[in-house]
């Protein structure tokens, strides 16, 4: 008998008919009857999947290896589409990686074509490969064996989003395990649309015209439990929840000026969130502001059955702004950090990795895993890539903390990126039970260390319906 939390109600999961009775399914079991139209199978991990309202067919004489073909309609790419790629987009993290498919695998592209032009937003000429050719992998995902996008993964990547995903999960009877404490510890974040606070409130008293309230003035009784040690600086950040690369992050000075910015008639429209400082933020060793730069990835396999595995990669990059901090400025320079430093080193050579390393893995795989229950996983096999950033607080004892910051989907990736990638293009994309590469193409020593690099921190199981109903499995 299958536990409660390991049942899957899938309606519409198959494009075919099947009649059955569901009650004392054994192992591998199919039954059938024209009284009922449901199928069902206990899976090998005493999971019982349920399927019912499918179309109709024909009875008792319908193909039972239908399900199958459908179920795993997409386990195995189409000849003429093995070992294709092309190209359809700008992205650095495309063109990254089909370099690595074309040297190192022998992927041969097929060139792009102009498809439609978008009239979403601005006018964008959109491509796809040349006469709609299927390739193994492509980042037009219509025409890819390997999706690059989970729907719903905006989750995460819309920084509104991402504020209400982490006040759900911790505020809320779906809460779970580690979000209770200090184990995912970000800024305190509310959130303006149409120029309003809404959704998540700041305190009321901190609205009032010029507050610049210190934490020692606000009431630590506040119900809105915003009062943490972010307050300190006097200083908030204001983020455009539509824009990329820190353009739409401004600091400001209080409150009531992160709404009059948003009430401007050219931004009215416009969704933000508004974050507090970091509280005694780690400086470089000349006095900036840092962020540290985490990959992870979500990847899975194709099929019904779907298991999602998060990895977060063992090394990253800081980025650093331009000038020195100063506490009061509210100039970008001095408080948002942008650019990536090599100057600083990589993350894996950095002084205070083994302490720190092992608080954003887990923070890492909290927010991820969060966010994976409430994804809409479809049959092909698909990935994405995401960069989270955190800063860091030193507390007096010494204590460091990192913050999470905001999470971006299909980061901008650069050529000190490539042995990271090249693990990704293996696990994700290849497989890592695909002979590919031949050593020929590449040292097998320097890609099972690629591989390797990636730590799997976390997996569970998604189920995936045509009708859009999905459960996962939940933690104890």
């Amino acid at each position: 008998m299958a536990s409660k939390n390991s049942v899957a109600l899938a309606r519409g999961l198959l494009n075919a008919a099947f009649s059955g009775a569901t009650a004392n399914v054994e192992e591998g079991q199919r039954i059938k009857s024209s009284e009922a139209t449901e199928y069902a199978i206990l899976d090998d991990d005493a999971t019982l999947l349920l399927v019912d309202n499918l179309t109709h067919g024909e009875g008792d004489d319908a193909d039972e290896e239908i399900v199958l073909t459908e179920a795993f309609k997409n386990d195995s790419c189409f000849s003429t589409a093995v070992s294709k790629f092309s190209v359809c987009t700008d992205s650095t993290f495309a063109h990254n990686v089909s370099t690595i498919l074309r040297k190192e695998y022998g992927f041969s592209l097929i060139p792009k074509e102009y498809w439609f032009t978008s009239e979403r937003g601005e006018k964008e000429d959109m491509y796809r490969p040349k006469n709609g050719l299927s390739c193994e992998w492509c980042d037009r995902s219509v025409f890819s064996f390997c999706d690059n996008r989970f729907e719903n993964s905006v989750v995460l990547y819309s920084k509104v989003q991402l504020a209400e995903l982490i006040a759900r999960h911790t505020t809320t009877s779906r809460s779970l395990p580690g979000f209770a404490g200090n184990v995912l510890v970000t800024p305190s974040t509310w959130i303006i649309r149409n120029g309003k606070f809404c959704t998540l409130l700041p305190p009321e008293h901190l609205l009032n015209t010029g507050s610049t309230m210190r934490p020692e003035q606000v009431d630590s009784n506040s119900s809105e439990e915003q009062t943490d040690q972010g307050l300190h600086n006097n200083i908030y950040f204001l983020k455009d929840d539509e824009a990329d690369y820190g353009t739409g992050v401004f600091p400001m000075p209080s409150l009531n000026a992160c709404l009059q910015h948003a009430q401007k008639l050219e931004n009215i429209k416009k969704h933000y969130v508004v974050q507090t400082h970091v509280p005694n933020v780690l400086l470089t060793r000349d006095g900036r502001k840092f962020t540290v730069r985490v990959y992870a990835l979500i990847s899975s396999p194709p099929g019904p059955d779907r298991k999602l595995d998060i990895f977060v990669y063992k090394n990253g990059y800081f980025a650093a702004a331009k000038e020195k901090w100063e506490a009061t400025s509210i100039s970008p320079d001095s408080q948002i950090s942008t650019n990536r430093d090599l100057s600083l080193g990589r993350l894996a050579e950095w002084e205070y990795y083994e302490a720190l390393f092992p608080k954003l893995c887990h923070s890492t795989s909290k927010v991820l895993y969060a966010a994976a229950t409430e994804f809409i996983v479809q049959r092909k096999r698909t990935f994405e890539l995401f960069g989270l950033d955190f800063m860091i607080s030193k507390g007096e004892d010494g204590v460091m903390t990192p913050y999470l910051l905001e999470v971006n989907s299909g980061p901008v990736t650069k050529e000190d990126d490539f042995p990271m990638l090249r693990g990704l293009v293996k696990i994700a994309i290849i497989g890592v039970d695909d002979a590919r590469p031949s050593p020929d193409n590449y040292d097998a020593d320097d890609l099972e260390k690629s591989v390797n690099d990636w730590k799997l921190v976390k997996t569970l199981r998604a189920y995936w319906a045509m009708g859009g109903e999905i459960e996962v499995d939940m933690e104890e």
